[in-house]
């Protein structure tokens, strides 16, 4: 038997790092953004209005640059239908190893639990002769354990004097008696 490495989930910068690559005007207008607006603080530190207002207006170039280079990379993306709102891409996206394991593995569990539903509600319509199994579905279901979280509103519902008292408390009040 092989031993087949398991595929690893791409960090966050791997991710970054790619679309950089592929769209690298993106991260060049937001640089180029930051840069002008920063020089125009400077600028309006060191009092000069002229060099500011420069300064401003090549900012709202960059960032208007960068805006098209945005919906630029949205359009080679997805298609012209997305500026016209019928976006269908011809290619599905491309998958990394880890996502296309990890739908893999998903699919089998669901198919399991399919698998195991269709078996309980037929063995449930037998028995109980007419009917659809549902009823058996639910009482199967509601015989194992149940989460923490699922416990029944009677049970957890506090009184109304608990519960302003513990508000009260909450926020420093004393106790009304």
């Amino acid at each position: 038997m092989e031993h087949e490495e398991e595929p690893k989930q791409p960090s966050v910068f791997d991710k970054f790092a790619r679309q950089m690559k592929k769209h690298p005007l993106i991260p060049i207008g937001m640089v180029a953004t930051a840069g002008a607006l920063g020089i125009a603080f400077k600028r309006m530190h060191q009092r000069d209005s002229v060099g500011y207002q420069r300064w401003l207006r090549a900012r709202v170039l960059a960032q208007g640059l960068t805006i098209v280079a945005i919906v630029a990379a949205g359009v080679q993306e997805m298609g012209v239908g997305v500026l016209t709102g019928n976006a269908h891409p011809s290619i599905p996206p491309p998958t990394s190893a880890y996502e296309h394991k990890e739908f893999e593995k998903r699919l089998k569990e669901a198919e399991e639990a399919h698998h195991i539903e269709s078996s309980v509600k037929s063995t449930g319509a037998g028995a109980s002769g007419a009917g659809t199994g549902t009823e058996n579905v639910s009482s199967v279901a509601d015989s194992g354990p149940k989460p923490p979280g699922s416990v029944s509103r009677a049970a957890s519902a506090p009184s109304s004097q608990s519960a302003s008292s513990s508000w009260s408390s909450w926020l420093g009040w004393p106790k009304k008696d």
